[in-house]
């Protein structure tokens, strides 16, 4: 005893560690009665969010099993076998029954992609035979015997063909079979493009959807309830349970909170008993999926917490005292340990195997120690990601001329640097056009076909990096840009041998697919990308013949090379946007399509321009502060993006894109202001300039004969065109003088006709808006006028 006062005496340091560890036990009591009062209402939240977690995670299975049955019927209705042989049976040719086995094998391929959860797969063209992948069956046999619905008789499904709807869905209905009897829900696919109609029917058993709900239902005690956006009940996985009050119920609550997230969670009281409801919406068909969970369940898991915490405060007193004292004179060696666990890590060593001779509190901290790195590499490889995101928005705006401001090309710059090891100042943008042939889609399975396509990406990648250092990114279905960075003119030689090792890859593919390339011209500093990339599509768009694979470098066409879409298009299309002339943005599309296709430019180039003329119009429609987004549906805006495969995709493509300009140009009206002084003033001044634009024409004179100041003349148009006067005049006047040059004037007498009495001043002015001097645009119209003589000869 006297040693271990004598000890104490001398360990002051120890004595007080021992003391703060016994005074934190006396916490343990408020920390246990704090535990029990907030027990309950904690576990209920962490249980009603894994439940609607869980609940989201099965919505979004069940919204995967039905978007997959939904992709197979198109697959199958587009299948040419299907399209050949799946008609009405009185029309059947010798030649069709021939090879009428076919359809029961295209049925039995459908069924096998789906086949690990759907329970039949079958369709008919008429109401004689129904086929499925076990062969031909006589309809009235199969709707009677062998798939016999109880609650829908054989005129239902020989209605299914004259039905106006593409897509239903036929909520539970009872099936029997010589197998038994089965509750399903059948998916219906009515296709009405070929000349005759055909339904598609994929059922999918209701057990199997609770399946996947299993981890909801696990307990026994959660019920759940599927309606749709409608209100009909689609799913209910306990029947005695009274689904219409719960409903009922539940729409009170919704209508006293209207504004509830999609995933909430809220109490109702049936037949005298409390639930907790959660809920989900699925975002495929819109239906509702309810979660309920009595809330004495919660209770009842509680209710044995206050013995268990009275029992660990008791225990944590008595051995409290004794593990204080153990930890005082060990305080010092966990510390030692974790730092030599940390040393250990951080050199590379492996403490795992060391730290199981340990067990204890060490063991969990290496644990900890362990899972802290894990997380350290995944938001590496998260970091990543977003960076290569960044990187191809990054291109992407510089590609579509989307300026920047300095602070961010310098940054981009310097993630280039980083990432991709550009460290040269140069750049080449190349465009690299993939279009596959008939043969390809016809010989190769779906399956090769998506994976061929997905890994283009990476094989470019792969084969042109031994050469040049380079960054490819997707821009649209099949079409790549190459960001090539270069230190001189010189690169050409190395571009080519990258691209001849393309050559040699794709060598014996060419009935699949031609490749076409355009190559830009070299250009330092970031801002080139925008001028390279240009010209790679001016250069792609001056290959006119069908060799499997071609390359056009933009320095081989010289200055006079036909445009594809210039910058002086694009200023032409934003200050038509500006003043909302509709008839004159109408023209200028068809302007432009129409010589492409005088040029005979493939279909892809033309494609091209649409796509160039559509980021214009959106750019500029998010720059003025709109919601571009809204200006077309999302199912339009994803036709505007996506590859246009048909001629007639190609004309839809064209009346989208003046829809768009025609929404800007009434989006632009609405944000004027209402019509008052300074409007009809505006007005008055437009109607001057567009009058008087060919004589002398300044803002002194015009304010004069307003009887306004210039100041104030040069505001109010700004603010009803958005757009400054003189810009506006000098755009009159070039316009004018783009008529005049058709013609046999000097270009002397050109700019006096169009109210530029300086030559100088009308040579800068037209070189600015249109981006070639005036002899230039003489000499392209004159070319394409030989080009079009020689057509018509």
């Amino acid at each position: 005893m006297t040693k271990w006062l004598a000890l104490l005496r001398v360990n002051k340091l120890f004595f007080k560690i021992l003391l703060y560890f016994l005074s934190l036990l006396v916490l343990v009591i408020v920390i246990g009665v704090f535990s029990y009062t907030n027990y309950v209402k904690e576990f209920k939240r962490d249980y009603n969010d894994k439940l609607t977690m869980n609940l989201q995670s099965s919505a979004d299975a069940i919204d995967g099993y039905l978007q997959m049955i939904h992709e197979s019927g198109v697959g199958f209705f587009g299948d040419p076998v299907v399209k050949r042989l799946l008609k009405p049976r009185s029309t059947y040719t010798e030649e069709d029954l021939a090879e009428l086995y076919l359809l029961p094998l295209s049925v039995g391929r459908t069924r096998y992609s789906l086949n690990r959860f759907i329970d039949e797969v079958f369709v008919y063209a008429d109401d004689s035979s129904v086929f499925t992948a076990s062969g031909l069956n006589a309809f009235d046999s199969f709707f009677g015997k062998f798939y016999h619905y109880l609650d829908y008789d054989n005129t239902y499904w020989k209605d299914r063909l004259e039905s106006r709807f593409s897509i239903e869905i036929v909520y539970p209905a009872t099936v029997d079979n010589s197998f038994g009897t089965k509750r399903v829900i059948s998916f219906i696919a009515t296709n009405r493009d070929g000349a005759h109609p055909a339904v598609l029917v994929a059922t999918i058993r209701e057990r199997m959807l609770f399946r996947t709900m299993e981890v909801i239902l696990e307990p026994g005690v959660t019920r759940v309830l599927v309606v749709d956006n409608q209100g009909e009940i689609v799913l209910n996985s306990d029947s005695s349970f009274g689904a219409e009050s719960v409903l009922r119920q539940i729409r009170g609550e919704a209508s006293e909170t209207p504004e509830a997230p999609q995933a909430a969670a809220a109490e109702l009281s049936l037949d005298g008993e409390s639930y907790t409801v959660s809920s989900v919406t699925s975002g495929l068909y819109g239906w509702t999926f309810y979660a309920l969970t009595p809330v004495d369940e919660f209770r009842r898991q509680a209710s044995g917490m206050l013995s268990l915490i009275v029992g660990i405060c008791v225990l944590l007193v008595v051995i409290g005292g004794l593990f204080s004292f153990i930890f005082s004179f060990r305080i010092y060696n966990p510390i030692r340990k974790l730092g030599e666990v940390l040393a250990q890590e951080q050199s590379g060593l492996n403490w795992g195997k060391e730290s199981q001779a340990h067990a204890g509190d060490l063991q969990q901290i290496g644990s900890g120690i362990h899972e802290l790195i894990s997380y350290r590499l995944r938001y590496q490889h998260e970091l990543h990601m977003l960076t290569q995101e960044y990187l191809d928005q990054s291109l992407l705006r510089l590609m579509h001329g989307i300026d920047q401001r300095e602070d961010q090309n310098e940054e981009l710059l310097r993630t280039m640097r980083q990432r991709l090891a550009f460290d040269q100042s140069g750049f080449v943008c190349m465009i690299v056009s993939v279009e596959f042939l008939t043969p390809f889609y016809q010989d190769i399975q779906d399956v090769d076909r998506i994976v061929i396509q997905s890994k283009l990406k990476k094989i470019m990648d792969g084969l042109l990096r031994d050469f040049i250092t380079v960054y490819v990114l997707e821009s649209r279905k099949n079409t790549f840009l190459c960001v090539v960075n270069a230190e001189d003119e010189t690169i050409r030689e190395a571009i080519g041998q990258g691209l001849e090792r393309l050559v040699q890859t794709f060598i014996h593919d060419w009935s699949y697919c031609r490749i076409h390339i355009g190559v830009g011209k070299y250009h330092d500093h970031v801002q080139g990308i925008t001028r390279s990339y240009r010209e790679a599509v001016t250069a792609l768009h001056a290959i006119e013949d069908n060799e499997p694979f071609t390359v056009r470098y933009a320095e081989d066409l010289g200055s006079a090379g036909a445009q594809h879409y210039s910058f002086a298009d694009e200023n032409r299309l934003l200050n038509l946007l500006k003043v909302g002339d509709k008839g004159g943005l109408e023209e200028m599309a068809d302007e432009l399509l129409e010589m492409s296709e005088k040029r005979s430019a493939p279909y892809r180039v033309r494609t091209l321009l649409l796509g160039e003329m559509y980021q214009t119009a959106m750019r500029y429609a998010r720059e003025r502060g709109m919601d571009a987004e809204s200006l077309l549906s999302d199912e339009d805006h994803g036709r505007m993006t996506g590859p246009l495969e048909r001629p007639e995709d190609f004309r839809q493509s064209r009346a989208l894109l003046v829809r768009l300009f025609h929404a800007i140009a009434d989006r632009e009206a609405d944000n004027h202001r209402p019509p008052g002084k300074s409007t009809e003033l505006a007005q008055l001044i437009k109607q001057y300039v567009e009058s008087h634009f060919t004589s002398d024409l300044y803002l002194e004179s015009i304010a004069e004969e307003m009887g306004v100041s210039m100041k104030y003349a040069s505001r109010v148009f700004k603010g009803k065109y958005d757009m400054n006067l003189t810009d506006y005049i000098s755009f009159l006047r070039i316009g004018k003088a783009k008529e005049l040059l058709a013609g046999e004037q000097t270009i002397a007498e050109v700019s006096e006709q169009c109210g530029f009495f300086n030559r100088t001043t009308f040579l800068r002015t037209f070189k600015r808006l249109e981006g070639v001097s005036p002899n230039d645009y003489r000499k392209l119209i004159r070319k394409d006028e030989r080009r079009d003589n020689a057509a018509s000869s």
